[in-house]
């Protein structure tokens, strides 16, 4: 249907833009000026009366001109339909097969790049095995200068990459050794001066006690002595007054006078303390030592033992 065609049926429905205007005109003034306004009330009810009567006679024209449309147009969709009903499954059929085959090159590619992400993680692993250091970038080592960028291990061939692990790891390996030899050594150091301060030590602790046993002889061998140096307790008696004590001269089998002095005898006991005691016995060893050495033919000697008498 041409739109010449198209237009000659529009012109059936005999109502034009200025036709429409002209109501429009004619009605706008139209109004209800109270509810008492009946002359109002018929002139507006009059007016969308007619107006409507347009309308109604429009849609009816309307049907009239689209019934044969309309028929035309079920037939069209009916054939269509009956048509795709026809062509439909083989279009699905198609269509399967299409899907499977994109399907499985989704698939074998999707295998592909495991397979690769695989074989690259197994690199990684290879190289890490070498205590090699990796920052997201690329593998370092401690005994190589040149670091391996992960580009190139995910682009070398098998053969490449191969030949060079085979070198990192000879190189690692030499590492390896030295770094245990050195650790050993360290090790065997440090067990030796281990053991050297232990024998240090242990001598040490002879020789102090060593010398604790020593000390220990020595003071108990100053205590016999002092034991032995200590007088006989005086027999408490009743005796007769005595006069005053003189110094008394023994001869030893040196033939040096000994001064000794004869204990005084009283009623009263007194009580000194272990010091006090200690120092009349070192006094009295002092005296004999000094009467040995000749100190008794001091010219001055008598008349210090007198003194010594008087201050009694």
């Amino acid at each position: 249907m041409d739109d010449q065609h198209i237009e000659q049926e529009l012109q059936k429905f005999n109502l034009t833009n200025a036709a429409i205007s002209e109501l429009n005109e004619s009605y706008k003034d139209l109004t209800i000026t109270s509810l008492d306004d009946k002359t109002g009330y018929a002139q507006v009810k009059n007016a969308r009366m007619f107006v409507k009567n347009l309308r109604v006679d429009i849609d009816k024209r309307r049907k009239e001109l689209t019934a044969d449309a309309l028929k035309f147009q079920r037939a069209i969709n009916n054939e269509a339909k009956r048509i795709i009903d026809l062509i439909q499954p083989l279009e699905d059929r198609l269509q399967s097969k299409e899907k499977w085959y994109e399907l499985e090159h989704a698939n074998i590619k999707a295998e592909a790049a495991i397979k690769l992400e695989k074989k690259i993680m197994g690199r990684v692993t290879k190289l890490l095995a070498t205590e090699a250091g990796y920052d997201g970038v690329a593998f370092t080592w401690l005994f190589l200068d040149m670091p391996l960028m992960m580009d190139s291990v995910r682009n070398l061939s098998d053969q490449d990459f191969d030949e060079l692990l085979a070198k990192i790891t000879c190189d690692f390996l030499a590492f390896d050794e030295r770094r245990k030899q050195a650790a050993n050594e360290a090790r065997e150091l440090r067990e030796k001066q281990e053991a050297e301060f232990k024998q240090q030590q242990e001598m040490l602790a002879a020789e102090r006690k060593a010398l604790d046993d020593k000390a220990a002889a020595l003071e108990a061998e100053a205590q016999r002595i002092k034991n032995l140096e200590k007088p006989a307790p005086a027999p408490v008696a009743e005796l007769a007054p005595t006069p005053e004590p003189q110094p008394v001269y023994v001869t030893e089998p040196d033939s040096t006078p000994v001064h000794r002095c004869p204990p005084l005898v009283d009623d009263e006991m007194i009580t000194i303390t272990k010091r006090q005691y200690d120092e009349l016995l070192d006094s009295d060893k002092l005296l004999n030592i000094l009467i040995k050495c000749g100190v008794n033919d001091w010219g001055g000697f008598d008349e210090a033992e007198r003194i010594f008498f008087e201050s009694e």
